[in-house]
């Protein structure tokens, strides 16, 4: 099924939540209660959002480590569940975050029909503004990108000059407010595809030089990308990838564009953006140089990132004025694995993520 992992981040630090959705909350209640309007005003957004669907017409199995389960038949169930939920929380945008089919679908099943599958279901929630759907590994492994614009307009933003087609940019839903959608594999050896050659040629280049084990044949064969890695050094493997130069420049005339604007920014990345959120394996290969580009932004620019791609089943929530672990069922159960964020007046310096039924 899914999971999601959000980062509440600004300047004075970052907050985490390693999946199952969390934002900036003090105390249990706050984040599990029902979203309600009375503390913080009206919600200007309601934001549905969803990661790791990973769906694939094959029975339950686990992933390459066999250390967690995976339930690929019954994404569609959880699916209902979710649209159900936004529908009756009236939502007006949903975040698909990526991974939306398995990999397993190019080799045993069909990824078209799985692909299609997963749509209509989400077409069962009808959100005013539509969806994003971010490009994960998993998207990557069944398309490529010009079939993936055009299956989950995965480039329908702006940001770039006319006729610059790009899978990072920015959307603006409602006044103050800029969505920006950033590509963790506009570096990456995960597809050869004509349209981005160079990109698997730089991410090519990156992993041989971060980690000994990445040689052709080892890339290819799936097996020993972690022997002698320790740490962050953990992230340079294939089904990471990188933002790359151009992406971060853009990033960062963003973000200062959005403060002329007197704009708040919500991240949105399918690869992890910060070493608290996971076990280090899961982030993208720059993902420093990313941090820095939005620590540069002034405090509370960013108010929230959102992030999935890590499947693990324990989290940690950090904020400014609390630090707390919290315990999700196993791998891949029902309660956590979709959200809704709310998004509030005040300029969004305190967003809200509520989880059905946790």
């Amino acid at each position: 099924m899914m999971r999601t992992l959000l980062c509440a981040s600004s300047m004075a630090g970052v907050r985490t939540a390693h999946h199952g959705l969390s934002a900036s909350a003090e105390s249990q209640d706050e984040v599990s209660a029902a979203p309600t309007a009375q503390s913080g005003g009206k919600p200007i957004l309601r934001l549905g959002v969803i990661a790791d669907i990973q769906h694939c017409n094959i029975p339950d199995g686990t992933n390459f480590a066999k250390t967690i389960s995976r339930k690929y038949r019954g994404s569609l169930a959880m699916l209902d569940r979710a649209t159900d939920y936004w529908n009756d929380q009236k939502v007006d945008l949903v975040l698909q975050l990526g991974d939306i089919i398995d990999g397993k679908c190019r080799i045993q099943t069909d990824s078209e029909t799985d692909l299609a599958s997963v749509l209509s279901k989400l077409s069962r929630s009808n959100p005013a503004l539509g969806f994003v759907h971010l490009i994960g590994n998993h998207e990557l492994y069944n398309f490529n990108r010009a079939q993936l614009r055009e299956r989950l307009d995965t480039a329908r933003g702006g940001g770039h000059p006319q006729g610059t087609v790009r899978e990072f940019y920015h959307l603006r839903p409602v006044k103050g407010l800029r969505l920006v959608v950033l590509d963790p594999y506009f570096d990456s050896v995960i597809e050869k595809d004509p349209e981005n050659s160079d990109g698997w040629a730089r991410g090519a280049k990156i992993l041989q030089a971060n980690n000994p084990n990445m040689t052709p044949e080892a890339m290819q064969r799936g097996a020993g990308w972690f022997d002698g890695m320790q740490g962050p050094a953990r992230r340079f493997v294939p089904f990471n990838g990188g933002y790359g130069a151009e992406q971060l420049g853009w990033l960062e005339k963003e973000l200062d564009e959005a403060v002329r604007s007197g704009e708040r920014v919500v991240v949105l990345s399918h690869v992890i953006l910060h070493p608290e959120a996971c076990d280090g394996t899961t982030m993208a290969w720059d993902y420093e140089a990313a941090l820095e580009v939005i620590a540069k932004a002034p405090k509370g620019t960013v108010p929230l990132v959102l992030a999935g791609h890590d499947h693990q089943v324990d989290h940690k929530i950090k904020s400014n004025h609390a630090s707390r672990r919290a315990r999700t069922p196993a791998a891949y159960s029902p309660p956590l694995s979709f959200s809704l964020a709310l998004l509030l007046p005040m300029m969004m310096m305190r967003p809200r993520v509520f989880f059905p039924g946790s």
